[in-house]
């Protein structure tokens, strides 16, 4: 056996053998006795939430929170947010108190004092990356004895076991994330899953539907009258179409869209590359919209009749909203499936080979949009 070999397998025996130890230390002093589910509902009186990473994961876990009020009303439940996402549950009522992750050392410590004072009685970590950090943030934060819930993912049993003491095990790439997750609180509470009754949702304040609506008149978009969104924006260049690719699916679906107005989504960043999209194209049809507020990005969703964008988090803002979407993916995104649309009408592409959205051939692209607008207004 060659050395480099032999050490690497040395070397990972090692960390294996560290790894155990670890486990075993932190199970011991953690004790996390393993709860039975269903839980009793009558037995919870403060229900705690994880969801503090990216907009898009918040949108889907509005469908699992909406199913905890519905089934337990009266109870406090309460979120612990990203300074990112926040906004998405900025205006719902259904939270007496909304907490804000910080990555600073000094933050943290400021958000358990506030936290555990409440003294919750479950946990559930929506949060399906971090593990560790998360199952000790829920440990801390909760007391020895709440129910500290997560989706029991296979490969990572002997973690979860350290940390959580309810593992719900929910098969991935086979639902949406919305019902991923909200499979998961029926399982927790024995409820009957009803996917027809579950839903997404983003309430908006009414400066957000002003502001929305300043920007349609200004472009003489009267109300009720259809338009298309267009996003450009997805965070990361492998989800993104080039200036030319959108250049060319606006070209090649203008007759299709000879009298619907186009509204370019863009963030502060994309706007110079919005405008190079638009360069030379008629400026009374493509109008780019841009905000700091999330939430007047949303407000302008919600009154289109379509959205076209990459897989980001306007595709599930679409959703919450009821609108039809044309969705494009690489295969660099882990498990697709699960950041589908969601109960709406939609057409998705994806790139071969695991390969940037920008290998998708144009036409295929031009043939899914005419054929969801064909839909829309059949």
């Amino acid at each position: 056996m060659p050395k480099e070999h032999f050490f690497r397998r040395f070397s990972r025996s090692v960390e294996s053998v560290n790894r155990k130890i670890t486990y075993a230390l932190l199970r011991l002093f953690l004790r996390n006795v393993p709860h039975t589910v269903p839980l009793n509902n009558e037995k919870i009186k403060r229900i705690l939430l994880f969801r503090y990473d990216a907009i898009g994961d918040m949108v889907v876990t509005t469908a699992a929170m909406d199913l905890l009020h519905k089934n337990m009303p009266g109870i406090e439940i309460d979120v612990i947010c990203s300074e990112y996402n926040c906004h998405i549950v900025r205006h719902n009522p259904q939270f007496k108190n909304i907490f804000i992750h910080k990555k600073t050392l000094t933050d943290i410590t400021a958000l358990i004092r506030q936290v555990r004072k409440h003294k919750y009685d479950a946990v559930f970590c929506f949060v399906l990356f971090k593990t560790t950090y998360a199952g000790l943030l829920a440990n801390v934060l909760a007391g020895r004895n709440a129910s500290k819930i997560t989706i029991l993912f296979e490969a990572r049993k002997a973690l979860y076991d350290v940390f959580f003491n309810v593992h719900i095990p929910l098969q991935r790439d086979k639902y949406t994330m919305a019902e991923l997750q909200a499979r998961m609180v029926c399982d927790v509470f024995g409820w009957h899953y009803i996917a027809d009754t579950l839903s997404i949702s983003i309430p908006l304040g009414e400066s957000n539907i002003n502001n929305a609506n300043i920007f349609l008149e200004a472009h003489q978009i009267p109300l009720h009258s259809p338009f298309i969104v267009y996003n450009i924006s997805a965070g990361r260049e492998y989800r993104e179409f080039s200036i030319e690719k959108s250049r060319e699916i606006l070209v090649q679906t203008a007759e299709t869209f000879s009298s619907v107005p186009i509204v370019i989504i863009a963030i502060e960043k994309d706007v110079p590359k919005a405008e190079k999209i638009l360069h030379g194209l008629p400026q009374d049809k493509y109008y780019i919209f841009n905000s700091n507020d999330i939430l007047d990005i949303c407000a302008v969703v919600s009154r289109s009749a379509m959205v076209i964008s990459p897989d980001t988090s306007l595709v599930h803002i679409a959703s919450a909203y009821k609108k039809p979407t044309v969705a494009f993916y690489s295969e660099m995104t882990t498990y697709i499936y699960e950041w589908m649309p969601f109960n709406v009408p939609f057409r998705f592409l994806v790139a071969p080979d695991k390969l940037e959205i920008e290998h998708i051939p144009t036409a295929d692209c031009v043939e899914a949009i005419q054929a969801m607008w064909g839909e829309v207004n059949s």
